[in-house]
């Protein structure tokens, strides 16, 4: 009765404090919109925001944050984006930035916060020297990236953690998993040439490489895009939610300890990120214990992959059983493999066409497929062609701009695969419900 009494001294209308404080919040939002000016006149110019169009039927009255799916209480408040118009909570929305027609610093929300860092201003050294078409196609992207990875934290990695998804099936995915260059896995026998060609597509040394005719990569090695030169240990790589490693943490310290990442500013890996593999041993090699299940990881980086290249010496085309046991493991990602055909320079034209021949039909005794895997032939590496082999440069020539243009096309092929692993764990989300359904009618 005291504190009804107070509340009506206070509040005549006996409304509540907190009714009236949002209220008041409105109102002052609404005057703020009637005091929009033009677009030469607004704050910090260098990074305004331009407003999109609001998809669907976006209203003030909105029960859920579009970012996180969180429902709106006295003590969790709705905020307007003014980029996007759509309502979030005040995690997802936590900034304030220029936006054209504002005369002042507003709200907007992460995704619209992000898109508007990502402008072409030169701020971003992984973009320049690179075509404005292809600078638009790369911001296009991100932006699609990150309302992909808004869709997930709101619709699906609640149902994900509510039913403990990740302990049957695999682990939630983070931002790094949204925000990351499409993925290039490189597996082959040792001494096939994998480090030389990475080295190849950079055009450079890198920290980490050792190149010889002997067993030299001993670990896994991740080549992506940074702003300075550094080497990222594998502990440390797996707890970064900015990079798409996290899930590598469940194979132990035995394998994190094998596992390093190296950023390096090289203009090819603004769209790509280059993963080396340890070389396959073959014979009584094949027996020595790793300390981790290579056959596992492999399988786990070409679920994530864009592109798996299959990398065989042109003197060496058998096939060890760790090598077979291996391209087993990829079953599913047929679409994803390429094979590379490399130091096909040593040998004449006569005996490249028998060694083509030998290559696909080991290939056809391990990987069961109706479609014949794209295979090209070259020799990359920096130093000029080998005299035996000189007669089939132009081919070699054709074979290169073919690889590097299925290499540039991953992007688009990398939103595709992101597209598509979202409805894809829908269906093992309606079994696990069902499971669940099943144990407690059990139990009950």
């Amino acid at each position: 009765l005291i504190s009804l009494s107070i509340r009506s001294f206070v509040f005549p209308d006996g409304k509540d404090l907190c009714v009236r404080m949002e209220k008041m919040s409105e109102e002052r939002d609404m005057n703020r919109d009637l005091r929009r000016k033009s677009d030469s006149s607004g704050v910090g110019t260098e990074r305004l925001v331009n407003p999109r169009p609001v998809s669907g039927q976006v209203t003030a009255d909105a029960d859920h944050c579009a970012g996180c799916s969180t429902a709106f209480t006295l003590t969790v408040r709705k905020h307007l984006c003014r980029a996007c118009g759509d309502y979030f909570c005040a995690w997802c929305s936590p900034v304030k930035r220029a936006v054209k027609g504002y005369s002042e610093p507003v709200r907007v929300c992460d995704v619209c916060n992000a898109a508007a860092d990502r402008q072409v201003d030169g701020s971003d050294p992984s973009l320049i020297g690179l075509d404005p078409s292809q600078v638009a196609n790369h911001l296009r992207h991100l932006n699609d990236m990150e309302a992909l990875n808004r869709i997930y934290k709101a619709k699906i990695r609640p149902v994900e953690q509510a039913f403990k998804f990740s302990e049957f099936y695999d682990s939630e995915l983070n931002n790094g998993d949204f925000r990351s260059r499409p993925l290039c896995l490189l597996i082959g026998a040792y001494s096939s040439g994998k480090s030389t060609f990475v080295r190849y597509l950079l055009e450079r040394d890198f920290p980490g490489l050792r190149i010889g005719p002997e067993p030299t990569t001993d670990k896994f090695l991740a080549v992506m895009y940074g702003s300075r030169e550094r080497v990222i240990l594998g502990n440390a790589a797996a707890v970064d939610t900015m990079k798409p490693f996290s899930g590598l943490s469940k194979f132990g310290n035995s394998f994190l300890n094998r596992f390093e990442v190296t950023e390096l500013p090289c203009p090819i890996l603004s769209s790509i990120t280059l993963v080396d593999t340890p070389g396959i041993l073959s014979g009584e090699k094949q027996r020595v214990e790793r300390g981790y299940d290579f056959e596992k990881i492999v399988r786990w980086f070409s679920e994530r992959a864009d592109r798996v290249l299959l990398l065989f010496d042109a003197h060496k085309l058998d096939i060890s059983d760790e090598f077979k046991r291996t391209i087993e493991t990829l079953k599913g990602h047929e679409d994803k493999i390429r094979v590379i055909l490399n130091k096909a320079d040593s040998v004449d034209p006569q005996q490249l066409m028998r060694v083509y021949g030998a290559l696909m039909w080991s290939l056809g005794r391990v990987i069961r497929s109706p479609e014949v895997l794209r295979v090209y032939i070259g020799s990359f590496w920096e130093k000029p062609i080998n005299p035996i082999g000189a007669q089939n440069a132009e081919l070699f020539h054709i074979e290169k701009q073919d690889l590097l243009a299925d290499l540039r096309g991953l992007t688009r092929q990398s939103a595709i695969r992101r597209v598509r692993c979202q409805p894809r764990t829908a269906p093992t989300e309606r079994l696990l419900k069902f499971s669940s359904a099943c144990v407690n009618f059990g139990a009950g």
